[in-house]
């Protein structure tokens, strides 16, 4: 591929150079033939610190075609042990180099972005860190139906959870619940997450409880479930512009609406720290 930005002649010359090493290297399939003829010192160290990395069980962040190329000599040699390395790795994207999908599909695997880089110096690892640091914040830190009191509470919003719901929407659930313990705001976006928090409701009402003062509603979204939720939880949106884009559009929209709140409660000055005379006090109009 063009890599960083090679242009045309420079691309040809590179597809040369590699036309030339196919035809210099004919038959070479075994996995440490095809790092000799094709690889060079880099790749050749990569591969053995992935397999290193993945027998101390430690994770492997794989970034684009390069590291990709070590992933898959690591796991054909693997292979050839009867091992495998894919799990302990974590693919960030996929490039917009040509062999890059073939290599992803010949590992069997999906990176977590698809935004067409082919940039270099790490930046699909970069940008998909803080998706695998929250994963694991996520499995290690949030509170479980137990830790959070759900497990011993009525079944009826757990059955209608299980039957109508998926995993997002019960990790929602427990995040509203531990969230509004902690007494943490939470900013509810649309139909997804007013599903979660209606049922997060429903469970904190069995025990004569109430999460809904510890939420902002941010929006009401287009989709025509979401006006019923709202109206179940009584409560009031604060916008209605008839979006239904997801991604946490309404959201985003409300924050600053939500930060100015915020910042006028703390920070704005009073009648009487900005010197202004009440009414009793003011003089008698002439």
């Amino acid at each position: 591929g063009r890599g960083t930005g090679l242009d045309d002649s420079g691309l040809a010359r590179k597809l040369s150079v590699l036309a030339a090493v196919l035809e210099a290297h004919r038959g070479v399939e075994a996995p440490m033939q095809a790092l000799a003829a094709f690889g060079g010192f880099e790749i050749a160290m990569l591969v053995g610190a992935v397999l290193q990395a993945v027998e101390e069980h430690r994770l492997v962040v794989v970034d684009g075609f390069i590291t990709g190329a070590a992933v898959l000599v690591a796991q054909r040699l693997a292979q050839a042990d009867g091992r495998s390395i894919v799990e302990g790795c974590v693919f960030a994207h996929r490039s917009d180099e040509a062999g890059h999908s073939l290599m992803l599909q010949a590992l069997g695997v999906k990176p977590l972005l698809d935004l067409g880089l082919r940039l270099g110096e790490g930046s699909g690892a970069a940008l998909a860190w803080p998706l695998i640091e929250s994963a694991a914040r996520l499995l290690c830190e949030m509170a479980s139906f137990e830790s959070a009191g759900v497990a011993t509470r009525d079944e009826a919003p757990l059955q209608a959870l299980a039957a109508f719901g998926g995993f997002e929407i019960a990790m929602m659930v427990g995040a509203v619940l531990q969230a509004v313990e902690d007494h943490r705001v939470v900013v509810v976006d649309g139909f997804i997450t007013g599903a979660a928090v209606l049922v997060a409701q429903r469970l904190a009402e069995i025990d004569g409880g109430s999460i809904v003062e510890g939420c902002v509603f941010a929006h009401r979204s287009n989709e025509a479930g979401h006006a019923l939720m709202l109206r179940a939880l009584g409560v009031t949106p604060l916008l209605d512009l008839g979006l239904r884009l997801g991604e946490g559009s309404g959201a985003a929209l409300a924050w600053p609406l939500i930060e100015s709140a915020a910042r006028l409660l703390c920070e704005m000055a009073s009648f009487e720290s900005a010197g202004v005379a009440s009414r009793a006090e003011s003089p008698p109009l002439a």
